[in-house]
């Protein structure tokens, strides 16, 4: 009988532990997330013109959006899965169309690519392209 209560006692004390690292996993885990979730934008290179947001005249000025190498690394499954043509020093990476977020998937195989050619420290000049209904279709990256 002692060892019965003995043996239930542990199994308690053992679940208690599992369950409060379990939460506590949990908690960093989702903090961890809201910390990505404010740089990301600043990850994957997002950025505004100052010339724009103050509203003036852009004559003269140099506002192509310029990328680091690591930007465009960062970027490439999320304009791959808009279905974006990309180009890097105007070589295609290609894209097949199956889902970009399958780890082993076409999107790993499109950022083995893309690494090939890019320098990740180096500067990279965006040029977008629209098509007539203004969306955008193409991003073509040179190094600068």
């Amino acid at each position: 009988m002692l060892n019965a209560v003995k043996s239930m006692v542990w199994l308690g004390v053992a679940a208690s532990v599992c369950f409060t690292a379990l939460l506590l996993t949990l908690e960093r885990s989702r903090d961890f997330d809201l910390a990505l979730q404010r740089i990301l934008p600043y990850v994957q290179g997002q950025k505004a013109s100052v010339a724009s947001t103050l509203g003036r005249e852009a004559e003269g000025l140099d506002l192509a959006v310029k990328y680091k190498g690591s930007h465009i690394l960062y970027g490439l499954r999320e304009w791959a899965g808009e279905g974006l043509e990309i180009t890097i020093d105007s070589k295609q990476i290609p894209y097949d169309g199956e889902p970009v977020y399958e780890p082993g998937g076409s999107g790993d195989r499109d950022l083995r690519s893309a690494l090939s050619l890019l320098d990740l420290q180096g500067d990279y000049r965006a040029d977008c392209y629209y098509d007539a209904g203004e969306h955008l279709y193409k991003l073509a990256f040179n190094k600068i």
